[in-house]
């Protein structure tokens, strides 16, 4: 709702310079000297510079026009895990929580943590509150292989359902979701976000990976980025690529 709310805003207050077009593939960017091309299916895009966001190098083609090649490593440097949600509705009034609970000394893929957050919500005009928890993740060899309408996993549900029954306090004896979806988290090799300018050329910038808490680190990475493009003095960071 946050980020449907920050785009209402720029198309109301800034139409002449913000568009947002969504569901528009970009299978290739060509860099070059001044600017870049991308191919889009209905056609090509013309632009200044590029800044790829969050999920970027998973599914298209960036070719270098003025300098080195960039490797495909580094077009391929996040790497795709799948998360997975349940919630369920109560008719209490809780105060919004987010909490983690650690399961496991190792922090990786499927036993790292669960994670439950707590809101205020409304079904079918009653109010409660939505509570909903993360549980079990996996990771994915390559982002191509996730497959966005399969069902949610017996086995995760399970998983959530344990955990919920022998943590959460809730009124219910057994949990029946009445919500459960799952999603790819494009994370860094080491899970910080890559903020920078392409040192092959600078045409091309990034603004991607995840950390699990996507709204706040972006909006740094806007900051960032931003100075970026009007060319100001940007300090050296971690979040560069090596």
């Amino acid at each position: 709702m946050l980020c449907q709310q920050v785009v209402d805003h720029l198309l109301a207050a800034h139409p002449d310079r913000f568009a947002f077009i969504d569901y528009t593939p970009i299978r290739r960017v060509t860099v070059g000297a001044n600017g870049a091309r991308l191919a889009a299916p209905a056609g090509v895009v013309t632009a200044s510079r590029v800044v790829l966001c969050t999920n970027g190098f998973a599914d298209h083609v960036i070719e270098n026009e003025s300098g080195a090649a960039i490797p495909i490593k580094r077009q391929h440097r996040v790497r795709g895990t799948v998360g997975v949600m349940a919630g369920f509705f109560e008719s209490e009034d809780c105060a919004p929580a987010a909490i983690s609970y650690a399961m496991s000394p190792l922090i990786g893929p499927g036993q790292a943590y669960f994670y439950v957050t707590r809101r205020p919500f409304e079904r079918n005009g009653r109010t409660g509150t939505l509570v909903c928890v993360d549980g079990p993740d996996e990771r994915l060899d390559r982002l191509t292989d996730y497959q966005p309408t399969s069902a949610f996993p017996k086995r995760h549900r399970e998983a959530i359902n344990a955990f919920v029954r022998a943590t959460v306090e809730t009124e219910r004896a057994e949990v029946a979701f009445d919500y459960a979806w799952h999603g790819v988290m494009a994370y860094s090799e080491s899970k910080l976000r890559v903020i920078a300018s392409e040192p092959r050329n600078p045409v091309l910038l990034h603004n991607l990976g995840c950390n699990g808490v996507g709204s706040l680190p972006s909006i740094y990475g806007g900051d960032r980025v931003t100075r970026f493009l009007r060319a100001k003095a940007v300090e050296p960071s971690v979040l560069e690529p090596s």
